[in-house]
């Protein structure tokens, strides 16, 4: 019984505690800086998870579902684009994508948890997660030019951000 109350909720709606949360390694509200600087994506403080969100944005589209997912087209937010978009698809897809993401290269007890709680809820929508992750990591593979960007920790040159002092 309440595993199937689980399948019904998807993973960001599942309320933890915040400090629990980091003593499990979160990390994806911490803010970007460069040296000193806080980064500042069109007037948007930038986080790790918006990061992450960009990131993947970079790389081929996957098929999730029935869906090409990008990393921000399901998400109508002012940091990922310059004006309101029609969402091409439900926002989770992204998130579960970024979930996936963050674990591969940001690997802690929070982001296995985070990325098997979007693999049950891909599986409660009809969806082979593993299917989903293999193509994610071939998608990463092929892109060798973006394994650098994530070793490095750099942001593409596409994206107009701005430096505020801490």
């Amino acid at each position: 019984m309440v595993f199937s109350i689980v399948l019904l909720l998807c993973p960001s709606e599942i309320t933890i505690g915040a400090s629990f949360k980091e003593l499990l390694g979160r990390r994806g509200q911490e803010s970007v800086k460069v040296g000193d600087y806080f980064v500042k994506v069109r007037g948007c403080h930038l986080t790790l998870h918006d990061l992450l969100h960009i990131e993947i944005s970079s790389l081929e589209r996957i098929q999730i579902g029935k869906n090409q997912v990008s990393g921000i087209h399901g998400i109508n937010l002012p940091i990922f684009h310059d004006f309101p978009i029609q969402q091409e698809y439900d926002g989770n897809l992204d998130e579960a994508r970024v979930a996936l993401h963050e674990f591969l290269n940001l690997t802690s007890i929070f982001s296995m948890l985070k990325a098997i709680g979007w693999m049950i809820w891909l599986m409660s929508k009809g969806t082979n997660p593993l299917a989903v992750l293999f193509r994610h990591v071939r998608v990463m593979k092929s892109h060798k030019y973006f394994m650098t960007l994530v070793e490095n920790r750099t942001l593409c040159n596409k994206i107009n951000f701005s430096l505020l002092r801490d």
